[in-house]
């Protein structure tokens, strides 16, 4: 089958790779229909982190069910299903109180051998272990572009909403207008935030932002510190929503952020910040939550909000390629040519 690996920064692949087999009876095949380029893949791209060269890569994708282990009760083959970006053991002690992303056990789709050694999904097929938890159905009225996106970054940007806490009405900034970033600003004003600034240098990105309801803030032309005071009687935002992952955003969240506020990231982090401005961070006794998504305990939630309607993801898809293509599409993404690629096998 074709899959897409990762061969050194800059260097990727479409080669001729085995078929995925079972190798535990609570395995599923599956498929594969669509598969994300997500910016956490762009971490690979840039070998930020170290990977195994000629891994396949990738981690988010809708499918279909082709075969499936004796120990598989929720899915039969023919069964249209999207997989989460990590796999869970479902017993340990972690998993028996739902912090799936604390598994023991824990791998993840297309980060090598350290992370589970577990085939990414930009590929033809995919081995899906434990596949009772690790996937979900996609409901029949849904399109791939719909529910792709809640195995990792419509939950991401759900969950990192969610844990920023605010109450209804209040001011939430959401720090970049990637696509994380552009689905917690929908996010922030479904779950009643008052007005969502939307940050970022990008012009195109922010037009898309106020489309969807936010007030863009173009950190190139404008102080965000001193828009947010003035809007907020010199408090600041009740809730900082962080969507980059990199130390000048964590930052920005900081100083955004009010009294008694609560910054949230999202943004995923390969470097260690120094020195880190906790000061500030006391001197405000603000919080700050993060860590990586536990997308197993809130992916039903995020479906939600598509099958009922409240939100459809796939505006932030702006290129649809071929698996073929995936060189060029990794190209198109890096140099913020594309805001999200989707690559159909």
């Amino acid at each position: 089958m074709k899959a897409v690996q990762i061969h050194g920064p800059g260097d990727v692949r479409v080669a001729d790779v085995a078929n995925p087999r079972p190798e535990s009876e609570t395995d599923a095949i599956v498929r594969v229909t669509s598969a994300g380029i997500c910016g956490s893949d762009l971490h690979l791209y840039h070998g930020r982190i170290d990977i195994e060269p000629g891994f396949v890569i990738g981690h988010e994708f809708t499918g279909v069910v082709e075969e499936v282990g004796a120990g598989v009760g929720r899915f039969q083959p023919g069964d249209r299903v999207v997989g989460a970006f990590q796999t869970a053991c479902g017993t340990c002690w972690f998993c028996r109180r739902r912090w799936y992303h604390n598994c023991t056990s824990m791998r993840l789709f297309g980060f090598g051998m350290a992370a589970g050694n577990l085939r990414g999904a930009q590929a033809e097929r995919v081995l899906v272990p434990n596949a009772d938890l690790a996937l979900l159905s996609i409901p029949d009225e849904l399109k791939d572009t719909q529910a792709l996106f809640v195995g990792d970054i419509l939950t991401t940007a759900h969950q990192a909403v969610r844990n920023a806490a605010f109450q209804p009405g209040d001011t939430v900034a959401v720090i970049g207008c990637g696509p994380v970033g552009l689905l917690a600003q929908r996010c922030a004003l479904l779950q009643g935030a008052g007005v969502v600034y939307a940050l970022d240098r990008d012009a195109a990105r922010l037009r898309i932002a106020a489309e969807h309801g936010a007030i863009p803030v173009n950190v190139d032309e404008q102080v965000p510190e001193d828009i947010i005071l003035e809007a907020t009687d010199y408090r600041g935002a009740d809730a900082v929503v962080e969507c980059v992952g990199a130390e000048a955003a964590l930052n920005t969240a900081i100083q955004l952020v009010r009294r008694n506020g609560v910054v949230s990231v999202a943004g995923v982090y390969t470097d260690d910040i120094s020195p880190f401005p906790y000061g500030d961070l006391w001197m405000k006794d603000a919080r700050l939550v993060g860590g990586l998504c536990n997308v197993l305990a809130f992916w039903e939630e995020a479906m939600a909000l598509v099958t009922h309607g409240r939100l459809d993801p796939s505006f932030i898809v702006s290129h649809e390629l071929p698996l073929a293509e995936a060189a060029n599409a990794y190209r198109l993404f890096d140099r913020r040519e594309a805001l999200k690629v989707v690559l159909h096998p």
